[in-house]
């Protein structure tokens, strides 16, 4: 789990009522591996599955690690904030938000509009 607006990460021992509060409340996020040297942080079930996934783009994590990249975690979901929309024109459609560091606006967008079906 990543600690929102920090760096901070941490494995979640148990499924618990407290982080699913947690979660809910967008304090914090699962995350996903950025794959390179080193031992993934996580455990169980999560490990196999990002060893699995990791080893269908085996030539592409090797390269990564030989790059001398390290193992770092990236939260899996970002949570606009102060999001306002409005239609000033016909056919038009003015989004803003603000994103965490490291979150990019076209990803947010690219979503807004899957989700949309446009």
């Amino acid at each position: 789990m990543a600690l929102s607006g920090s760096a901070s990460v941490f494995r979640a021992e148990t499924d618990d009522a407290t982080l699913t509060a947690r979660l809910a409340s967008g304090d914090i996020h699962p995350t996903g591996p950025l794959w390179g040297r080193g031992d993934l942080p996580t455990a169980a079930d999560a490990a196999r599955l990002e060893s699995r996934i990791a080893g269908t783009l085996a030539e592409f994590s090797a390269g990564l690690a030989a790059a001398g990249m390290t193992q770092e975690r990236r939260p899996l979901r970002v949570i606009p904030e102060a999001l306002t929309l409005a239609m000033p024109e016909a056919g038009q459609l003015v989004a803003t938000f603000s994103l965490p560091r490291g979150a990019f606006a076209t990803s947010v967008l690219r979503e807004m509009v899957q989700v949309a079906g446009l």
